[in-house]
């Protein structure tokens, strides 16, 4: 078969929202805990299922030439994700620093399910963001000379020591120092911060503010000083490599990355932080983030990455007078309608209403889409 119609997985995480997933979806009623995060894909975690109950990856482990075109494992998760509240200062490990942390922490007999484990999989997790309304992140450290400005800015007295080491030993030595700050320290630094955000920009000062509430013994609640803060709007996109320190704030937006649950956190959080192995995987440079569009003048329009582990295409707009397009791809898919109802057709027939998910198998007959209009977006992996 062509087309497999998918059940897919919730994650109730605490900064999720109530309302925005189920929305999307087309439920609008409110749930009674936070829908955060919605997987499709084949990660043994939280598997997608098909319409008999086969988890997505023994479908694809049966005949995996079949389904994916090639051997090996879907190598993409795709995720609807809704933050009402911060998620936690991370980054992610490159696929040789994932290999060799797996290889460690399974040699020491950490549990892959311990609050202690940092590597999960042996898998790097690259990820791209795409707005589905207006949605703040933070990305990638500030120039040290734009950190030290927001930190005097807000009179920071108590951050002489950690600038100082900014100016001598750059972002390395500054944000280790940053990380070890005792409590005591840690608390007259954020009390200063509280003092000072009047003297700092507007965005920058909210989310301070805002971060301080949440998290008043932590030193990540500095994060937006420290750290690029990122606006965008519906349709905007923002890609993460490894070792890039990052934070979603708050928004709705869809995920694709490559298949792992690497995660090294810095803060922001009340899970497991690990502070040497977060900094031997970090990229301590400053690069200016870019906001990535939508490329294409067809009907579909992709978001160009680095990364060979996905891709990401999106059709929003007039099918056309005949109101039907014909779609074809040597790989593996996973469409996500966000519109209005869309009537396939190839070896099956299928109508895919508002939120509902279909796995494409690779190498199979050509889709006939048909619909008036189409909010469709297709995750797949470059050929």
């Amino acid at each position: 078969m062509t087309l497999l119609p998918l059940h897919c997985s919730v994650q109730h995480y605490a900064w999720g929202s109530k309302t925005s997933i189920p929305s999307l979806l087309g439920a609008a009623s409110p749930q009674q805990e936070p829908w955060a995060e919605l997987w499709m894909g084949a990660h043994p975690k939280a598997p997608s299922h098909l319409s008999d109950g086969t988890s997505l990856v023994d479908f694809i482990a049966q005949a995996p030439n079949a389904a994916l075109g090639r051997p090996g494992a879907l190598p993409f998760l795709f995720k609807i994700l809704a933050a009402e509240a911060p998620l936690s200062i991370q980054c992610h490990p490159s696929k040789a620093q994932a290999e060799e942390g797996f290889a460690r922490e399974e040699a020491a007999g950490i549990r892959r399910d311990a609050p202690n484990r940092n590597y999960r999989d042996a898998n790097h997790k690259p990820e791209l963001i795409v707005a589905l309304e207006e949605f703040w992140a933070l990305k990638g450290f500030r120039s040290p000379e734009a950190i030290a400005e927001l930190f005097r800015r807000a009179n920071l007295t108590s951050a002489t020591t950690l600038l100082e080491l900014l100016a001598s030993g750059g972002l390395r030595a500054f944000y280790g120092a940053l990380l070890a700050l005792d409590a005591q320290a840690t608390k007259v630094l954020l009390s200063e911060l509280a003092r000072g955000l009047s003297n700092l920009p507007m965005p920058e000062a909210s989310w301070s503010q805002g971060l301080l509430a949440r998290y008043p013994n932590d030193p990540g609640a500095t994060a937006a000083l420290v750290l690029q803060l990122v606006k965008l709007e519906a349709g905007q996109g923002l890609y993460l490599d490894a070792g890039e320190l990052h934070a979603y704030l708050r928004g709705t937006g869809l995920e694709i990355m490559a298949n792992s649950d690497n995660v090294l956190r810095g803060g922001l959080t009340s899970k497991h932080v690990d502070p040497a192995e977060l900094q031997r995987v970090l990229r301590f440079e400053h690069t200016p983030y870019e906001i990535l569009r939508a490329q294409g003048t067809g009907l579909l329009r992709t978001y160009h990455t680095p990364c060979r582990d996905f891709s990401l295409w999106h059709m929003q707009r007039q099918l056309g007078a005949a109101g039907e397009v014909v779609m074809s791809s040597p790989s593996a898919q996973i469409w996500l309608n966000l519109g209005a109802q869309l009537e396939l057709q190839s070896d099956t027939q299928l109508e895919l209403a508002r939120g509902e998910v279909v796995f494409r198998t690779a190498n199979s007959a050509p889709v006939t889409v048909k619909g008036s209009t189409s909010n469709l977006w297709i995750a797949s992996y470059p050929p």
